[in-house]
């Protein structure tokens, strides 16, 4: 080592020095350093001592810099004034995070701007706010939902296991990347675009103190970006839609456990835990902006969006008119007066009290006028919302259509080798003596099956007659087929399904397809939840009844925590993290068209989830 630093090391750094001896060190350079006059120090100090006095900041002797600039080209307008508090904004934290020590504040007496703080408003263009919590350690999320402008929306989950990341708290704002939505007088689209790119994203602190790399720019710790590339649809919050907090202490989180190198915190089953918290709360924003989209039904075309829009004009238009005329009127009559009161001696007073009269009529057709602009607009804005809406889920059952098509030619092309391979591996079964090479294939044999069951699925859910004629159906024969298919997995699983059919034609033509839908989607379900149960079990009930077609589907798996009973039928909310989302929201849109009815709650037999489903009989 001695040996490297002499020979090798100093002959490089004294190589540096003499190729660098020319150039100038900061030190060697000179500076022109004038002194303060007395008049001058003290002006400087006052000016100081009011700024922080501006800030809010107290110190027994003020200190900064100041910069003076003169000789500019042209004389500083009001317009260059907004532009720097505009640009200002940008290098200001938003009032949720931690105090900023960076408060610019601009001084600007000739302009009115006096005592004028610069703030990053930019939570006020916010499109939902949510507030939450885990609650009783980790057994509880309690959320409060708000739109702007609208009322608070209360969600409280219940969690079959406690979250091991402790009790949490959560802050979340979520903006609209859109023109209109991030817009108000003191800021514009881009700049609240910029803003949102350089704040956006959920910081976590602890103890009041950062806890980096989380919600630092381009760290999407939540992976929302990766999830909402993937979907079709327009209702995943984005990482770059987002800007929040979260709260935690070393006190009430000690599971969460900061990294050696204090970079992040080890992500360990409490940090998944936490993840999974907010990711409710973002799921509770996708869900609910479907939701609100979805309640207006009265609108669902474009041709009767545009007629609508028409009708609303001619209207408006037509009490323009009226009010045109009646205001008129109003003046007619006051000008009659005013020749009446100009003779009078008390002329001026008259004068006067005219002149009022027509300043509030006038104010209130304004403001009669901008309400009804302001509600035309929100109108148009909501049926506009409600078509994209529209677009979107045919844009979804499109992707999942041609799903469907590469399904049914997967299943086509390999319905004669899977069956090839099924005959040949039970041919040679019977031709083998040996104990052990017979188990070896008999385990090859029940995967074989396996995969000839869902071949056959396949083929049969994507034939023309189960979708293209709706019929009167037997749907003891339809059950029983649907579950034979998945007799495979059933078995490897070592389910034990009981089914209690009453025989049953529907009084009513249903698609196949659609019965054989609702039972695999449920049937798929419940062998996820059924997975960390020991005795598994799923019922499968149908009984005719006298106004209605009863169907009951239970399990004994995990079951429905409470708070999520209507929750789990909404789009795109989904426990599985290769799910979708769309299952039950298809089952639950089956249903509604045969003018169903699907509830879900706990089995008070096998204590798991149970489905009731009802269709009305018809003669």
């Amino acid at each position: 080592m001695y040996k490297f630093i002499e020979n090798v090391l100093l002959d490089k750094l004294r190589e540096y020095e003499e190729s660098n001896e020319d150039d100038d060190k900061i030190e060697e350079i000179g500076h022109q350093i004038e002194s303060l006059s007395f008049e001058e120090e003290k002006m400087h100090q006052e000016f100081l001592a009011d700024f922080y006095k501006k800030i809010k900041i107290s110190k027994d002797i003020p200190t900064g810099l100041i910069i003076k600039l003169h000789d500019l080209r042209h004389e500083w307008a009001l317009k260059d004034i907004n532009k720097v508090k505009k640009e200002m904004r940008l290098l200001v934290s938003p009032q949720i995070y931690e105090k900023n020590i960076f408060q610019p504040v601009i001084d600007a007496k000739e302009f009115n701007l006096d005592d004028n703080l610069i703030v990053n408003n930019i939570l006020d263009l916010y499109t939902v706010k949510i507030d939450a919590e885990v609650l009783d350690n980790g057994k509880l999320i309690k959320i409060s939902y708000q739109k702007k402008g609208g009322t608070i929306l209360p969600f409280a989950l219940e969690q079959e296991r406690p979250l091991l990341c402790g009790d949490v708290k959560l802050t979340l704002y979520q903006f609209l990347i859109e023109a209109p939505s991030l817009k108000d007088e003191s800021i514009n689209f881009a700049q609240a675009r910029e803003i949102l790119k350089e704040y956006c994203g959920v910081k976590i602190y602890r103890d009041g103190f950062r806890v980096k790399p989380y919600g630092e720019v381009g760290n999407d710790w939540l992976l929302l970006d990766s999830v909402k590339i993937k979907d079709t649809h327009s209702y995943r919050v984005g990482n770059n839609q987002v800007i929040g907090t979260i709260l935690l202490t070393e006190q009430d989180n000690p599971t969460l456990i900061d990294a050696t190198n204090r970079e992040g915190i080890i992500e360990n089953t409490a940090f998944e835990d936490l993840r999974f918290f907010v990711l409710e709360c973002t799921n509770l924003i996708s869900v609910q902006r479907f939701k609100d989209i979805q309640d207006d039904k009265n609108i669902d075309s474009l041709p009767k969006l545009e007629k609508k829009k028409d009708m609303y004009d001619a209207a408006l238009a037509k009490e323009e008119l009226e009010r045109i005329k009646q205001r008129q009127e109003i003046i007619d009559e006051n000008l009659r007066q005013i020749e009446k009161a100009i003779p009078d001696s008390q002329t001026r007073k008259e004068v006067i009290s005219i002149a009022n009269n027509l300043i509030e009529k006038s104010q209130d057709d304004l403001k009669f006028y901008r309400e009804a602009i302001k509600t035309h607009n929100e109108t148009y804005t909501k049926a506009i919302d409600l078509i994209e809406s529209k677009q979107t889920e045919v844009d979804i059952y499109k992707n999942l259509a041609t799903l469907g098509i590469l399904t049914g030619s997967f299943g086509h092309e390999t319905a004669d080798i899977i069956n090839r391979v099924y005959n040949g591996i039970s041919f040679i079964n019977h031709k083998v003596t040996d104990d052990i090479q017979k188990n070896m294939l008999k385990t090859i044999i029940n995967d074989a099956a396996r995969l000839k069951g869902y071949s056959e699925l396949i083929i049969n859910f994507v034939r023309k007659s189960n979708r293209s004629t709706a019929e009167y159906i037997d749907t003891n024969d339809i059950i029983q087929n649907v579950v034979n298919v998945y007799n495979g997995v059933i078995e490897s699983q070592k389910i034990e399904v009981l089914l209690e059919l009453s025989d049953y034609k529907t009084g009513f033509k249903m698609y196949k397809i659609d019965l054989e839908s609702i039972i695999i989607n449920l049937l798929t379900n419940s062998f996820e939840a059924l997975k960390e149960t020991k005795n598994k079990r799923i019922n499968i009930r149908t009984e005719l009844k006298e106004s209605h077609f009863e169907l009951l589907f239970e399990d004994n798996g995990k079951g429905i925590f409470k708070g999520y009973e209507n929750i789990i039928f909404n789009p795109f909310h989904t426990s599985k993290e290769t799910g979708v989302g769309l299952g039950l929201t298809i089952v639950k849109d089956i249903i509604n068209k045969y003018k169903g009815t699907i509830s879900v709650s706990n089995s008070s037999v096998h204590n798991g989830a149970m489905f009731k489903i009802t269709f009305p009989v018809e003669d």
